[in-house]
């Protein structure tokens, strides 16, 4: 166990309120003190922040009624947490469920009970015991927790209480360091011939025009329009899934992207062949660490495998700019495999009501939805297993 999950040997004081903020007006007029508990600590990444969690809630989930906790120190008022929910009614494994739900999507990355550090579990006892108290939800579910995520500590109090709690894993993302003079140095040595060819590759492309390199630390709209352009002109846009297939996803891209410049933390590298650009990263670069939530490329020019020509370009530029990490997000993939095989476990946590209709959906996910899903791994293999590929 984490040591910041750690039960403590003694009951906690009665030293911390909550409040429940039940509008979006009363979630922006939280937004300075929360971006401000976010500087230091494991919080301290874009999916975290006050505007990343915004953009999520106007695009995704419109109509949601907000139900956000925050929570304080009684003794001076101090933010001590923040966790974001919305109601939600929906029906699950089959049966009908009042949800307290993170507002969280596919393009969320991951979430967490924003709180840490010494304070940790005084705001996550305040927090549960507010939530036991709401005795309108049968179910409460947080996607995408990192595996030592503050949510767990919730979690922890409520099974402790006897509520029955699950974890259904989702993504393993891959995250390697970024460290000089070698940049590479902790890629798989299985792949370091394919890395090594990346040199010719680039020479070949070299020889059609000349190939430049280009980094935006505060990216315009016109920037926005060439990656949603590059993306739609691909397999994504064939198949629906570019940023610019559906009005929900440009919102929240265009909503994040603007968040990020204004804050200075967004980087977007591009690989121009002459003056086109034709492989792109939306990048976040935010206390040492790099994320690379959406990736595009030409596919005209796929022979050059253009995806790692650029990842190997940003890898030393991040190391030469002082970054300490990149971090790849999303699902494990072959194409992720070349550079690195650390990965980061990500859960979607339940917590679930010990009435008759919380049982019985609690059973439903761990009893039936877990068992077929490790039938189908066992059939078929797991996706992001990728040992022997």
């Amino acid at each position: 166990m984490p040591e910041s999950l750690k039960p403590l040997a003694d009951p906690l004081p009665s030293c911390a309120t909550c409040q429940a903020l039940t509008s979006r007006q009363a979630v922006e007029e939280l937004t300075d003190e929360w971006r401000a508990a976010t500087r230091t600590g494991p919080h301290s990444g874009p999916f975290f922040q006050p505007e990343w969690c915004l953009a999520t809630l106007d695009a995704f989930f419109p109509a949601a009624q907000p139900n956000f906790i925050a929570t304080r120190r009684e003794s001076d008022r101090q933010l001590l947490g923040v966790l974001p929910l919305v109601r939600s009614r929906s029906i699950f494994k089959g049966m009908p469920l009042r949800s307290l739900r993170g507002p969280v999507s596919a393009h969320s990355c991951r979430a967490d009970f924003v709180a840490g550090g010494e304070t940790l579990p005084i705001a996550a006892r305040a927090v549960w015991d507010a939530l036991k108290a709401d005795s309108w939800w049968q179910a409460i579910r947080f996607n995408d927790v990192l595996s030592e995520g503050a949510f767990r500590q919730i979690m922890r109090l409520a099974k402790e209480d006897g509520y029955p709690t699950a974890n259904w894993r989702t993504r393993l993302s891959p995250t390697m360091p970024v460290t000089e003079p070698d940049p590479f140095i902790t890629c798989p040595k299985r792949y370091k011939s394919f890395r090594n060819r990346m040199k010719g590759k680039l020479q070949r492309l070299s020889e059609i025009a000349p190939v430049t390199f280009k980094v935006e630390t505060s990216p315009g709209e016109e920037t926005m329009k060439v990656f949603y352009a590059m993306e739609s002109s691909g397999w994504k846009g064939a198949r629906g899934s570019a940023v610019a297939s559906a009005p929900q996803t440009r919102q929240f891209y265009g909503s994040v992207w603007r968040s990020a410049a204004a804050h200075g933390y967004a980087r977007v590298y591009s690989m121009h062949l002459g003056e086109k650009p034709i492989a792109m990263h939306f990048g976040l670069l935010r206390d040492g660490t790099y994320y690379t939530p959406k990736v595009t490329y030409d596919e005209s020019y796929r022979d050059f495998s253009l995806g790692h020509l650029l990842m190997r370009h940003v890898i030393q530029d991040l190391a030469s700019a002082g970054a300490v990490q990149f971090d790849f997000l999303g699902p494990n993939a072959i194409w992720k495999s070349v550079w690195t095989t650390s990965l980061q476990r990500h859960d979607n946590c339940f917590i679930f009501r010990p009435t008759i209709t919380g049982r019985a959906a609690h059973a439903a996910l761990t009893q039936v939805g877990m068992r077929l899903r490790a039938i189908r791994h066992r059939l078929y293999g797991d996706p992001q297993d990728l040992e022997g590929k």
